[in-house]
Formats: C-alpha cells, sequence, structure tokens
C-alpha cells in the first residue's frame, strides 16, 4: 500500500503545477487585453508600417474573437510556441537554453548570499546585545 504513495504524490504535484500555470497564464491573458493603448502589435512595434502589423496580428490571431485568441494563447503557450514572425529560425527554447546559464549564475549568486548573510545576522541575533538586536531589526524592517 505505502509504495503506491509516492506516484499519487508526484501526479497531485503535476497536476498542481499544470493548473497554475494554466491559471497564471489566463490571467495574464486577460490582463493584457484590458490595458489601454491598443493590442499587442501596437505596443510591440509602433512606428511599423500598417500591412507589417496586420500580418503580425494575422500570425499572432489578434483578429480574431477574443475567445478564439485565448485558445491560440493558450495552445501556444502550452507548446512553447513563441514566434514572433513567419520565418523566424530561432525557436523560443533556443532564446531560454541561450539566457538559462546567466540567469542560474545570478540566481545561483543571489541565494548564496542572501544565505551567508542571513546566517551571519542569525548568529549576531544570538549572541543577546541589544545593539544588534536594534540594527537588524531595523534593517529588516527597512528591506
Amino acid at each position: 500500500m505505502k509504495k503506491y504513495r509516492i506516484p499519487i504524490f508526484l501526479a497531485r504535484k503535476i497536476l498542481g503545477a499544470v493548473i497554475t500555470v494554466f491559471l497564471v497564464m489566463s490571467i495574464l491573458f486577460f490582463l493584457l487585453h484590458s490595458i489601454p493603448g491598443g493590442d499587442m502589435v501596437t505596443r510591440a512595434i509602433p512606428f511599423d508600417s500598417a500591412e507589417r502589423k496586420a500580418q503580425l496580428r494575422q500570425l499572432w490571431g489578434l483578429d480574431k474573437p477574443l475567445f478564439q485568441q485565448y485558445v491560440i494563447y493558450m495552445k501556444k503557450v502550452f507548446t512553447l510556441d513563441y514566434t514572433l514572425y513567419e520565418g523566424q529560425e530561432t525557436t523560443s527554447m533556443d532564446v531560454v537554453l541561450f539566457v538559462l546559464p546567466y540567469t542560474l549564475l545570478l540566481f545561483g549568486t543571489a541565494t548564496v548570499l542572501s544565505y551567508l548573510i542571513g546566517i551571519f545576522l542569525g548568529i549576531r541575533l544570538l549572541s543577546g546585545k541589544k545593539i544588534w538586536m536594534k540594527l537588524i531589526s531595523g534593517i529588516s524592517v527597512v528591506f
């Protein structure tokens, strides 16, 4: 009976992650469509020609009703199809893999520094000196 707990746990976590991504992307879709100033093409390339904007609206499905736009958007989200124009040579995964090392370096450095600073400040708090308690508490409130 116990060996079936792990697959059920993993299935629940994966289902929860998919539902979370679905909800976040749905909220993002409706927020992007509620912003004044035109559609995404107008905001992305405001000074491009009208025919180029029409081509992009057709490619991105922005010339269709809102429900169809939503279906196209969600399909592109879950298939990782973020092409900006026809004939684009690089895929979205190429871009993600290009910036991934920089992201990991930045995130890893920030995480290690925050742990080191947190451990140092925690040790100082345990020293029992009032000045450290006031200083660290004040800095914590500011941050």
